[in-house]
């Protein structure tokens, strides 16, 4: 595969598995509807927005202003759960670790704000310190599908589009890096298959 001088990573289902946290939230997002959670848990939840996971169980609620209960139980549970139950999957260090030794600059940007990254990283110093930096939902004015997090780190770098590829496993990844002008490199671990393009099931076909 092409070189080159600057990848931008996603962190969930990414870098970072993070099927638990999302697990973890929906269950309180159901427990706060009065609805009972599947203990064997749709994967498809990950890559649903809330508000279509709640759809598919709204009719089953009987409390009150069910909606709003559910949207704050989920929110309120998303950063404690990506730092306890977040983990970086078995082929980023050494993915990481390898472009770093080709001299590339390895940066995040990710929609989820720079408390959680911080978070995450610091429990897993191997990681943090191949990663250059990081942008957040929180950093740009419009975070993703929007390109404002990609633009920002190419131009932190002074990096031609060209050189540059973002690395994701969602439509608003591929969205976000087609609106950037960049190279897309599609990471489907789930089967998915949500983008029009070859689906990788591992990041090491990134060093390939």
């Amino acid at each position: 595969m092409k070189d080159y001088k600057l990848y931008i990573f996603d962190l969930d289902g990414t870098t970072v598995d993070s099927t638990e946290c999302f697990k973890e939230c929906y269950r309180s997002a159901f427990e706060a509807c009065n609805v009972k959670f599947d203990e064997t848990y749709n994967i498809n939840y990950v890559v649903l927005n809330v508000e279509e996971v709640y759809n598919q169980i709204k009719d089953l609620s009987d409390v009150a202003d069910s909606q709003q209960k559910f949207y704050t139980a989920f929110v309120k549970n998303i950063s404690p759960t990506f730092t306890k139950y977040g983990k970086f999957y078995d082929d980023v260090k050494d993915v990481f670790e390898t472009l770093k030794n080709k001299h590339a600059l390895v940066t995040i940007f990710t929609n989820r704000v720079s408390k959680e990254i911080k978070g995450i990283l610091k429990v897993n110093p191997k990681i943090k310190a191949y990663a250059n930096s990081y942008v957040g939902a929180d950093m740009v004015k419009n975070p993703k599908p929007a390109p404002d997090g990609i633009i920002k780190i190419l131009d932190k770098y002074e990096i031609e589009k060209e050189d540059a590829i973002f690395i994701g496993d969602g439509k608003g990844d591929y969205e976000s890096a087609n609106a950037a002008g960049i190279d897309f490199f599609y990471i489907d671990r789930y089967n998915i298959n949500e983008i029009p393009l070859e689906p990788h099931k591992t990041l090491k076909d990134l060093i390939k």
